[in-house]
């Protein structure tokens, strides 16, 4: 009986050495003591990752044209054999501080078969390629940055971190604010090549009083080849019959053979696009009804309401740059409102689309602040490279104060591309009616044609077809 006690007791004492309890107290504070001793209990052991590998791991990044780098590799082997994986080195490309993709090396086509074993001392070279279109990335600046696999460590100390960036090699036709009396300037709503939007195109033609019988012609006749558009062979323009106009209200009269369009939702989504936008968008039109053989239907095109008179989209409107085939910039819209991912989000305009919040609107403008809109061929019009210094909403004007610096970073072709954007851009929302550019360090009136410190209005004609010296 003894004897267990004076085990029980050296048990307990053993207890409370481990707590850090010292063994000579009077009284035990009960709630303290399991609070400690269930603390040294929980606490999980460090352990460090089993190093297996040294290597001397050395690069150099080649820029091969405006859109391709070439990663060449070497990995020189000085501890033990290392098996050459997918996962032995690891790429994280930042843009900013943001983390846009982690890739491996099976992300690449390596010329070196995975499983391979690099012997001690032995030596590999290997390459991989980053091409701005297999990235899908916006022109812009990144930072390309190597990692071994955990259990390597680099025993040379060469920079792991390398930027680079992407050249444009579009051009953009800038916005045509004026034409004169003697000619007509038509917009033409043409398939962008994504789905889910189209492009309007500004067709300037001689003068014309027919203008919504000329922009449904020039539907037809398809866009300009350097515009680098695809258009289905068939075509995407239902065959109309007849021509109303009254008051604004342009009537479509169409043919009831529509069931193409069911076949195919995409193809009447543009189809439709094409003839309401663009009608709508005449200068005497601001509504557009649709008749199928004289008579009206709920829906057609594939699934839209087409009972009630068409009017162009509404609300605050997001300019974002589409390069078709031919590398030729375009300036889109994004209709937030049509668009559930914005237009759940209405913190930078309230219900009467007024502009709420300047700063974080222009912030959509770029990859950083939007980086899951933008991609390979839909752009940012404001590159990360300009500097934004000051934002505000004065009255209904809007002041933008930037750097100058971007001047000399930028094209030509993005420079022009960024401020119709903009003007574009603030100008859709309903307390917004002009737009003043202040550039600091830079002393002339104008920039191009865009005077400085003095409101501008936008554009009336964007994305002209061809340059109007070869119109």
């Amino acid at each position: 009986m003894l004897r267990g006690i004076a085990k029980l007791m050296l048990l307990l004492i053993l207890v409370l050495m481990a707590t850090g309890f010292p063994i000579y107290f009077d009284r035990i504070d009960a709630e303290s003591f399991w609070e400690r001793a269930s603390s040294r209990i929980n606490q999980p052991e460090e352990t460090e990752t089993e190093i297996l590998g040294s290597l001397n791991f050395h690069h150099d990044l080649e820029r091969q044209s405006e859109e391709t780098y070439i990663l060449h590799m070497s990995i020189d082997n000085r501890g033990e054999p290392v098996i050459f994986e997918e996962d032995l080195v690891s790429f994280t490309i930042h843009h900013g501080s943001q983390s846009l993709n982690v890739l491996n090396l099976n992300d690449f086509n390596v010329d070196i078969p995975f499983g391979q074993t690099i012997g001690t001392e032995e030596e590999i070279d290997f390459s991989v390629e980053l091409d701005r279109t297999s990235l899908g990335y916006p022109y812009e600046s990144y930072v390309l940055e190597l990692q071994l696999r955990d259990d390597m460590v680099a025993v040379n100390s060469e920079e792991m971190e390398l930027p680079f960036s992407f050249a444009e090699s579009y051009t953009y036709l800038p916005a045509v604010f004026n034409i004169p009396g003697n000619e007509t300037a038509l917009t033409l709503y043409f398939p962008s090549g994504m789905e889910d939007y189209s492009v309007p195109i500004t067709r300037i033609i001689p003068y014309t009083a027919m203008q919504i019988r000329a922009t449904i012609d020039g539907l037809f006749e398809g866009p300009h080849e350097a515009l680098g558009l695809t258009i289905p062979e068939e075509g995407i323009m239902p065959p109309w019959r007849n021509l109303a106009y009254d008051n604004g209200l342009a009537t479509i009269n169409l043919s009831d053979d529509l069931e193409v369009f069911d076949e195919d939702p995409a193809l009447g989504k543009q189809a439709y696009r094409a003839y309401a936008y663009s009608v709508n968008a005449t200068s005497f039109t601001n509504r557009v009804q649709f008749t199928f053989n004289r008579g009206i239907r709920e829906e057609a095109f594939g699934g839209f309401s087409v009972d009630s008179p068409v009017t162009l989209p509404e609300g605050p409107t997001m300019y974002f740059g589409y390069e078709t085939d031919t590398e030729r910039l375009l300036l889109l819209p994004e209709y937030l409102q049509e668009d559930s991912t914005f237009a759940e989000n209405q913190n930078y305009y309230n219900e009467n689309y007024e502009l709420e919040d300047p700063e974080g609107f222009y912030k959509l403008l770029s990859l950083e602040g939007n980086p899951d809109f933008y991609g390979e061929r839909r752009l940012p019009i404001v590159h990360n490279s300009v500097e934004l210094n000051n934002i505000e909403l004065q009255d209904e004007t809007l002041e933008i104060t930037f750097d100058s610096s971007f001047i000399e970073e930028l094209s030509e072709d993005a420079q022009h591309a960024m401020l119709d954007g903009l003007l574009l851009s603030f100008t859709s929302f309903s307390n917004v009616d002009s737009v003043v550019i202040y550039l600091q360090n830079y002393e002339d009136e104008t920039l191009y044609h865009y005077p400085i410190g003095t409101p501008m209005d936008p554009p009336n004609h964007i994305n002209p077809e061809i340059p109007r010296d070869d119109s």
